[in-house]
């Protein structure tokens, strides 16, 4: 999974706020993210939800996207 291997790389980098600056097309993304992560809950194994559901909180803070 894409999203999965950008947060192992940042936390991997020395300064990770400046490895996800300079990734602004993808943390756009990230409330698109959190709302299809929170309506695939439903419907999706509990396994994968909490799996996916764990990925945000290890990514960037989500802004309003505009």
């Amino acid at each position: 999974m894409v999203f999965e291997h950008a947060v192992d790389l940042a936390e991997h980098a020395p300064d990770t706020a400046a490895f996800w600056a300079g990734r602004p097309a993808f943390t756009r993304l990230l409330l698109y993210f959190h709302r299809v992560q929170r309506a695939a809950d439903r419907v999706v194994p509990q396994s994968m939800s909490l799996a996916y559901g764990r990925l945000p909180a290890r990514g960037p803070k989500a802004t309003a996207a505009t």
